[in-house]
């Protein structure tokens, strides 16, 4: 339902560009939790370039950055491909203009936490030593910068084997940002199965379902298909297939038209149905 509103404003004549510009940043969100991450990274892409034309800053990331970010999330989270990603960000940061930004921009710091994720945490580490090292010669750091530090620290603590450590660091994270709600919660879900607690894991998985947030959508575009799978697994974990199979029809159903590169994980999601008993729909 929204997607369809969100089209019907786009065609709207003469529509005031900011709001042109969220819709598409909408849309391409949309598509990428229905999994045609294509259609998602086409979208994106043409919202930065609308942004730096109408002189309206919504999307954060540098430019040299902003496109192997995605590509590097799509192959580590929608593709499963660690490998990829870390071939995708090694390529970026060799280019000059990459090698040109002041290390203590942001978007350092989520290329970190790509790359832990990608089990290299040791260039993780190199990238979040250079931001908090120059971040720190600016001045005090605000709430934001301290936070993105938790949370990076929090992910290569999960690369390095370190589950528990991780969720103590994603939790500090979110108190220094009391108002971003869905901060870490996926995050958390993930480093709380990986640290054998079922329970606490679906906990954190639920309430970042159960919250309601405005423009959610810009997290969930890269964590919502993740949250599904966590709560499929926690439940099967508990005991409690019939739940399990709830959220893997979920995301089956999300899923319908998905890209052929997603075919197998959709495979593996009829599999995962067929072993918890249920009749898919």
């Amino acid at each position: 339902r929204a997607e369809a509103q969100v089209r019907q404003l786009l065609a709207v004549e003469g529509l005031n560009s900011r709001l042109a510009l969220w819709s598409e940043i909408e849309l391409a969100s949309y598509a990428m939790i229905q999994g045609r991450v294509v259609e998602g990274a086409q979208r994106i892409l043409a919202a930065y370039g609308e942004q730096e034309e109408g002189g309206a800053r919504i999307i954060e990331f540098a430019k040299p950055l902003f496109q192997a970010y995605g590509r590097a999330m799509v192959q580590l989270h929608f593709l499963q491909d660690p490998e990829g990603a870390v071939h995708i960000l090694d390529q970026s940061l060799a280019r000059p203009e990459a090698r040109e930004l002041p290390p203590q921009e942001p978007a350092f710091l989520e290329l970190a936490a790509v790359y832990a994720g990608a089990g290299q945490p040791d260039r993780a580490r190199s990238l979040l030593a250079a931001f908090q090292e120059a971040a720190k010669a600016e001045g005090e750091l605000d709430e934001d910068q301290q936070a993105g530090i938790k949370f990076t620290e929090a992910a290569i603590a999960a690369g390095e084997g370190s589950p528990r450590e991780a969720v103590g660091l994603y939790q500090e994270g979110r108190a220094l940002v009391p108002k971003c709600y869905l901060c870490g919660l996926p995050e958390i879900g993930e480093a709380m199965e990986a640290a054998s607690m079922p329970d606490s894991a679906v906990v954190a998985y639920e309430g970042y379902l159960e919250a309601r947030v405005l423009f959610r959508s810009q997290l969930d575009n890269m964590r919502l298909h993740r949250a599904l799978l966590g709560l499929g697994r926690a439940h099967e974990a508990l005991g409690q297939p019939e739940r399990a199979g709830d959220y893997y029809q979920w995301l089956l159903e999300l899923w319908a038209d998905a890209d052929p590169a997603l075919a197998p994980r959709v495979d593996e999601l009829r599999g995962k149905l067929a072993v918890v008993g249920r009749e898919q729909l």
